[in-house]
């Protein structure tokens, strides 16, 4: 380092305490990675279609009659689709292994024509010829679980047009039975399941549209659902989905509710006996069809992402960890988001989404993580996370943005602050050499005009012999000064980097 260099020093050290508060961004997602997937696309199921331990997603495209496989590479990538015809009308569809032999299959719902496909998958991403069952009424959801504990995926079916729900149960070799029929009130149209009452059965629970509920169902253990009519909790108005998931922390699954036609989702708490509480709602965007549930800003607490098609965005409110939500953040998705899944797609450890838009696409937002100072860099990458600093300046190159660093034209990873003055203790050492000695920055001018004056008197040195003395004393003097200087650990250091 060069005396001339202590302007440059000073004036950085102005900026120590510039930094202010920001406007925060809780979570952040990439921009979305369109998946072409034909005309009026469905829904979406997410699982491992071909063994390699990389998330798949298996998506209901061209015009609604089949089904398109995009196998992932785990890092973010997808290849084209294998497309396997199943039939007009499908609707919903469920990713399990319904012949337990190690591969992922496909159900899938034909809401028009009352049946169910079962499509086995081949271990290599492709599906096989579908196998065809009766519903018993016209489904528009479906979910896979083990209600009578055989060891089996059986099939539940939301049927919203009767006003029932369809229970198949499966049976060896991939296929299910016939189907049983249970009573619920006015227009089902999501199912989610869980153990309600802690007793180790899979329950389940259905979004009565036109009853502006959600009705509650208990397994018996034997294949067979309670009916509904007893356990119905308001929620707002038009549920369209539902999510399960412990949303206060206490080990029991909570319900959350997208309600369509009042803009809010609905968290209902349980209390471990199958029993709800009263609703809590929480504002999101206009319309919500579809909500999953993950924790995406990595806090341990659980969240929720819905699609709101005429928002034209996915919101995402995250949770406190004591049942309730906070106000929705917006990320563009596509044209009309209609159908939302949570999955880690490019396996940094947290949730990524996809997303149906309405027209011809499937959106991949990749989670970023959480930006604690709403400055759009996330606090994984930001050198300094809890205050705004977009452009990531480091003048020193010790890690800590000039933002947030307390020593910003002097490196100081550690950020010592033995006196907790705000200020490093590698700065405070030169500040108190800047106060206990001449001003340095006086020594370089000090310096120049010396030298000036001894170019003055070359041409006369035998008439100024005294004053060349007394002159080159003066600079003896003063170079001394620099070196005592330059000696001390602060400065030595800087003169390595800046000779």
């Amino acid at each position: 380092m060069t005396i001339r260099s202590v302007p440059l020093i000073l004036g950085a050290l102005a900026a120590i305490m510039r930094a202010g508060p920001a406007l925060a961004q809780p979570v952040l997602f990439s921009p979305p990675l369109q998946l072409e997937v034909g005309e009026y696309p469905i829904a979406v199921a997410v699982s491992d279609f071909n063994g390699d331990r990389h998330l798949d997603l298996a998506v209901i495209g061209g015009r609604s009659d089949e089904i398109l496989i995009f196998l992932g590479d785990g890092a973010g990538r997808f290849s084209e689709p294998r497309a396997t015809y199943v039939g007009e009308y499908l609707n919903a569809l469920v990713a399990a292994d319904f012949d337990r032999d190690g591969r992922i299959d496909l159900a899938v719902s034909r809401g028009g024509s009352s049946l169910v496909a079962a499509l086995l998958g081949d271990g290599a991403g492709g599906l096989g010829a579908p196998s065809i069952s009766y519903a018993g009424g016209y489904p528009v959801a479906l979910a896979a679980v083990d209600l009578n504990r055989d060891g089996l995926p059986d099939l539940v079916l939301a049927n919203q047009f009767n006003d029932t729900l369809s229970i198949l149960l499966g049976v060896e070799g991939g296929g299910f039975g016939f189907s049983r029929n249970v009573r619920v009130p006015r227009s089902p149209v999501s199912l989610a399941t869980g153990d309600w009452n802690g007793d180790g059965l899979v329950d389940a629970a259905v979004a009565l549209a036109d009853a502006d509920g959600v009705g509650v169902l208990l397994s018996n253990g034997r294949g067979g659902l309670g009916e509904a009519g007893g356990l119905v909790y308001a929620v707002g108005s038009r549920p369209s989905s539902l999510a399960s998931g412990d949303w206060n922390g206490d080990g029991h699954p909570d319900l959350a509710v997208a309600d369509l036609r009042s803009h809010d989702v609905s968290i209902l708490l349980n209390d471990g006996t199958g029993r709800f509480g009263a609703a809590s709602r929480f504002l999101t965007g206009e319309g919500p069809s579809s909500l999953a549930a993950a924790d995406f800003d990595g806090d341990g607490r659980l969240d929720v992402a819905v699609a709101d098609p005429y928002t034209a965005a996915v919101s995402i409110l995250l949770g406190d960890g004591a049942g309730r939500l906070g106000p929705p953040s917006y990320f563009a998705a596509g044209p009309s988001p209609s159908f939302v899944v949570a999955g880690d797609f490019n396996e940094d450890g947290l949730p990524d989404l996809a997303v149906v838009n309405g027209e011809d696409t499937l959106a991949i937002l990749f989670d970023r993580g959480p930006d604690a100072d709403g400055d759009g860099v996330p606090d994984r990458a930001d050198d300094c996370p809890g205050v705004a600093d977009p452009d990531q300046r480091d003048a020193d190159g010790d890690g800590r943005g000039d933002a947030c660093d307390n020593c910003p034209p002097l490196p100081n990873p550690d950020q010592a602050d033995a006196d907790h003055n705000g200020t490093g203790d590698v700065c405070d050492a030169l500040l108190s050499l800047l106060a206990s000695s001449a001003p340095i920055l006086s020594l370089q001018a000090a310096l120049d005009g010396v030298r000036a004056r001894l170019d003055g008197l070359l041409d006369s040195e035998a008439r100024h012999v005294r004053d060349l003395a007394d002159l080159r004393a003066d600079l003896t003097a003063l170079q001394a000064r620099v070196a005592r200087i330059e000696s001390l650990p602060v400065i030595r250091s800087q003169i390595k980097k800046d000779p």
